[in-house]
């Protein structure tokens, strides 16, 4: 009990908002008014932690009255009461008020010989000070605390000392994640540990609770999510034990976030749904004792921390219609309790659950009145905030739906919000919206000078989190250009910027990225790196899904790569054989070349010459090491549920099966992969299945080349309906192999951009003439004329060569 905590040396510890915050120590008489003072300001320091900071406010200045009346001036009662007034009207969002009290009583003692009363005075600015008042305000609160400290060690207040460590901390956590320095949160976590170790000696548990809050905030922003998420449990046993209902619910909140954060959606859950029923516990026993109006008392948005957290772990776990329920319900209960700001933060979580759910025009209408309800109310920060992200929101919502006019209008709102406000972070991400758009406009210069300028704006405010983000879109834009060397370093930047920060989610997606492009200019060595890498860091990080998509992206790469690699070892070999050849004056049967004919290239092996013995496939390993990374990639995902990813998985199985030249395996992978496809309505996958499915049949024989064209035909329609050029192209060039003009000798050059176009037609016209061969007859010397063999099908260079197109 606080009382308990009273000595004949005074102390009320004091917890506000979400920043700790303390009461002080002050010796009086044991009188009944005094005592009756003590009381209240005992009841303001728990009504503050309970939000509800206007009797916490009513509290304390009727303990103020007493104090004043019993002491000279401003005496050390006095300062006690007046720290827990201002906290109190800091903790229902009158932070400026709060900090003009303090700034007035402190004028009165600060040239004065009450050492006591400055330090506490100190202490209570700087525990407002340090949050949501401007970079200015919280250096000042640097200032004041750290001279607080050394008054509180020269007056030897131990318990007061480490309250004020708690408030240093407070601060340096504040400042390493506005200003992303590292050595801040660093130095939080030691002051942080010192006032726990102080409070424990005093015996003051409620400090020694939020010292530990502390750290693991602290070690979140560090990314020792795992660290953050064993010290919160553990606070919320010990806030149990205390009796702190309100403190329990918040530490549960903080479980649920953290463990979204190190993607395990159902801890999150768990957690979410014991923070809400803690609170929605206390909201009916609040209905039933306490008075009309005590409702608005709460803290603006806090009721609805929760749900936010519970509706994020449902969308994790695809349970988009659980989570628009939950949301829907809890509107509800804001909207009778006239709790604006929390009915705010509701709606924004149906409006994410109907984007999850693909209902565009359903979180369209709902963002759109949700703004316009916020522009009736009067101007604050908070609401200018969030006028910015619902704007910022609805301008990502067009852009998906690709409205074009209607996006661009939404960013130019946003520009002219963050421009007046000075608040250069919010408009730098304005600014990546703006690119993207451009983007999409197909205006690439335009979208690139937004990417820079969004870089720009990150550099000067010191946000390294964002510029990595900058880099990122430029990477996309110099892509779009068709700068791809310039791309791939823009990429290889973004990382080291997110690595430095500790961002492994980050850095996954640069590494993605650079992979990506890096494969594009045949860098294979370094995208099978960066591939590798990728699934790497998810696997660290914890995201099975995540990881299965890295899986996938590995396997596309390293296909890729051992498709290249078998072609220039395939010329090498064939170039060799041509030289050895000349050098033993013969030659080569050139038509043989030319058609790929089987007795040529070999069914068992690839080259195959008189000379020499059967040589292994080129690239063989590299296509098993592509066939093993598919496989994990299905592995990974057959327990997450997600039908889009074990269909791609099992698409990128069903390529690596048939580069190996696996048969029976590829039927397999294609028999049970298409219609999960179908299942999960991704078209893209269900005709690149089909093309598959079409090589295979082309590959096993004529017998089956019914059975391919057939299969191609529908994966063209497929394409062509998604206008997916290069599908279509793929689906053309092998019609058009399946279907000869005429019998006779035909192009089959295969791997280069002629393959999959189908080249120049008026080109290729004059090698369809009908071939015939002469050979050398007995008798009278003449030739008798011989028929061109019919085409037997795809020789398995052609396969090899072309089958990666599908990955």
């Amino acid at each position: 009990p606080i009382s308990e905590l009273y000595t004949p040396v005074l102390t009320v510890p004091r917890y506000a908002s979400r920043s700790p915050a303390k009461l002080s120590s002050v010796t009086m008489s044991t009188d009944a008014d005094l005592q009756r003072a003590i009381a209240l300001l005992a009841e303001a320091e728990k009504s503050i932690d309970e939000e509800e900071a206007r009797l916490a406010e009513k509290s304390a200045e009727e303990a103020l009255a007493i104090l004043r009346s019993s002491s000279a001036g401003s005496g050390p009662g006095a300062a006690d009461a007046i720290r827990v007034l201002a906290l109190a009207r800091a903790s229902r969002g009158d932070r400026k008020p709060a900090l003009d009290l303090l700034n007035s009583e402190l004028a009165t003692v600060r040239n004065g010989g009450d050492l006591r009363a400055k330090a506490v005075l100190l202490l209570g600015f700087a525990e407002i000070a340090n949050s949501r008042c401007g970079s200015k305000r919280r250096q000042e609160g640097l200032e004041s605390v750290l001279e607080a400290i050394e008054l509180f060690k020269e007056l030897k207040e131990r318990r007061l000392e480490g309250w004020a460590l708690i408030a240093l901390a407070h601060t340096h956590v504040q400042r390493g994640t506005k200003s992303e320095l590292p050595e801040e949160l660093t130095a939080a976590v030691q002051r942080a540990s010192e006032a726990q170790t102080v409070l424990r000696e005093v015996g003051d548990k409620v400090g020694e609770g939020k010292a530990l809050h502390t750290i693991a905030v602290a070690l979140s922003f560090q990314n020792n999510v795992d660290e953050a998420v064993a010290r919160s449990r553990e606070l919320v046993a010990h806030w149990r034990d205390l009796g702190y209902d309100r403190l329990e619910a918040f530490q549960q909140e903080c479980v649920s976030e953290w463990e979204l954060a190190r993607h395990r959606p159902e801890e999150a859950l768990q957690a979410a749904q014991a923070a809400l029923d803690k609170k929605m516990k206390r909201e009916a026993e609040k209905q039933l004792t306490s008075d009309e109006g005590s409702a608005n008392c709460q803290i603006p948005g806090r009721s609805a921390a929760g749900l936010i957290h519970a509706s994020n772990a449902f969308l994790t776990l695809g349970k988009t219609e659980e989570a628009l329920r939950l949301s829907q319900e809890r509107l509800e209960h804001f909207q009778k309790s006239g709790d604006f700001e929390s009915e705010v933060v509701a709606q924004s979580a149906c409006v994410a659950a109907y984007v999850n759910d693909g209902k565009l025009d359903t979180a369209i209408n709902l963002s759109e009145d949700m703004l316009q309800r916020i522009r009736e109310k009067p101007r604050s920060r908070l609401l200018r905030c969030w006028e910015t992200d619902l704007l910022q929101t609805l301008a990502r919502i067009y852009i998906r739906a690709e409205e074009i006019e209607k996006a661009a209008k939404m960013i130019d709102q946003a520009k002219n919000i963050t421009e007046e406000e000075k608040d250069r972070k919010a408009l730098a991400a304005t600014w990546l919206l703006q690119s993207e758009l451009c983007l999409l406009k197909q205006e690439n210069r335009m979208g690139l000078k937004a990417a820079m300028k969004s870089r720009d704006l990150c550099r000067k405010v010191g946000t390294k989190k964002g510029e990595a983000a900058a880099l990122l879109q430029l990477c996309s834009a110099y892509c779009a250009r068709g700068e791809l060397k310039r791309g791939a370093a823009v990429s290889v930047e973004a990382q080291r910027v997110f690595a430095s920060v500790g961002d492994r989610d980050g850095e996954a997606d640069a590494l993605r990225m650079q992979a990506e492009v890096r494969a594009i200019l045949n860098d294979y060595p370094r995208s099978i790196a960066a591939a590798r890498r990728c699934r790497e860091l998810q696997r660290e990080i914890g995201c099975r899904k995540s990881e299965a998509w890295a899986c996938i992206q590995l396997a596309q790469t390293l296909l890729t790569a051992a498709s290249h690699e078998e072609d220039q070892e395939m010329e090498r070999r064939k170039k060799e054989k041509e030289e050895k050849a000349k050098q033993n004056g013969e030659v080569l049967a050139t038509q043989a070349k030319q058609d790929g004919d089987a007795e040529y290239w070999g069914s068992s092996d690839w080259f195959q010459s008189e000379e020499d013995d059967h040589q292994e496939r080129p690239a063989k390993a590299a296509f098993d090491r592509a066939l093993q990374a598919s496989k994990d990639a299905v592995q990974l995902s057959r327990p997450l549920e997600d039908d889009q990813l074990l269909a791609r998985a099992m698409l990128c199985v069903a390529s690596a099966h048939l580069m190996c030249l696996e048969p029976d395996s590829t039927s397999k992978a294609i028999e049970e992969g298409l219609p999960v496809a179908e299942r999960a309505g991704d078209k893209s996958a269900e005709g690149h299945f089909l093309l598959v499915s079409a090589r295979l049949n082309e590959y096993n024989g004529p017998q089956h080349h019914g059975q391919a064209k057939e299969a191609a035909n529908k994966a063209l329609k497929l394409f062509t309906d998604q206008s997916d050029e290069q599908g279509e192209s793929a689906a053309k060039a092998l019609l058009k192999r399946l279907t000869p003009k005429t019998v006779g000798s035909r192009p089959t050059i295969t791997g280069g951009a002629n393959y999959y176009t189908g080249g120049d037609d008026d080109e290729m016209e004059e090698y369809w003439e009908e071939e015939v061969y002469w050979e050398e007859g007995g008798g009278g010397g003449g030739g008798a004329i011989v028929q061109a063999e019919p085409y037997k099908g795809p020789t398995v260079a052609e396969v090899s060569a072309t089958v990666s197109d599908v990955a």
